[in-house]
């Protein structure tokens, strides 16, 4: 958990585009720490509801498939406003 929080911390401060090219590495190995912890999750989930079992984490980790997994909508308003966001 630490690669991530380390490295999202360090994005925080750095978000451009120099930083994140030359951190593509960190990037790899929080995605992976990150995926590990979804693996766990989905584990932990699935012992009360098998529904999840089904879930790669690799599969879900990706904006898109996230928002569709979720069932994630947005309407947008004006200059790239988001008006909402609703969860089902």
């Amino acid at each position: 958990m630490n690669t991530i929080l380390e490295y999202l911390t360090d994005l925080e401060k750095n978000n451009n585009r120099e930083w994140y090219h030359a951190n593509k590495e960190r990037l790899h190995q929080a995605n992976t720490e990150f995926e590990h912890l979804l693996g766990e999750l989905i584990a932990a989930i699935g012992d009360f509801d098998s529904s999840v079992i089904h879930n790669n984490p690799k599969d879900i980790t990706t904006q898109r498939n996230t928002m569709q997994s979720l069932n994630i909508g947005h309407k947008k308003r004006g200059q790239g406003q988001i008006e909402s966001v609703s969860c089902n």
